[in-house]
């Protein structure tokens, strides 16, 4: 398996993902990006990447479906608001089997700027 390139994630205070009560199984579940921002705006790329823990180390979830694609454009959610998105893992890596994963999307704070900066953000679950 390939190890995650993600080596810091969750850094932007403004946002945050969460997994939605209910909603986790093999083939998906829903992801709330919220926007804790009271005076700015930010933007979620829509590729998700998948990831496994293994001994305590990220690594990214094999593609069992080849030749697949996304629309990496943005999504941009207003201050103080959230947004749900649901997250199809079984289009990429067939159904889930039991472990411990997270789901990492880029986003960036809209700081009324000539410039982005992109953070990795993640959320964990588990598979039983």
């Amino acid at each position: 398996m390939v190890e995650s390139p993600y080596r810091v994630v969750n850094e932007m205070t403004a946002a945050r993902i969460l997994i939605k009560e209910g909603t986790v199984t093999p083939r998906g579940l829903v992801l709330v990006l919220q926007n804790l921002s009271a005076t700015d705006e930010i933007d979620w790329g829509h590729h998700h990447n998948l990831e496994i823990s293994l001994e305590d180390k990220w690594y990214k979830v094999p593609v069992v479906v080849k030749n697949t694609g996304f629309i990496d454009s943005l999504e941009r959610i207003g201050p103080l608001t959230s947004q749900e998105r649901i997250a199809d893992f079984a289009f990429r890596h067939g159904e889930l089997k039991p472990g411990k994963y997270r789901v990492v999307l880029s986003c960036t704070q809209d700081l009324h700027s000539d410039y982005s900066i992109f953070k990795d953000m993640a959320a964990e679950f588990v598979i039983e």
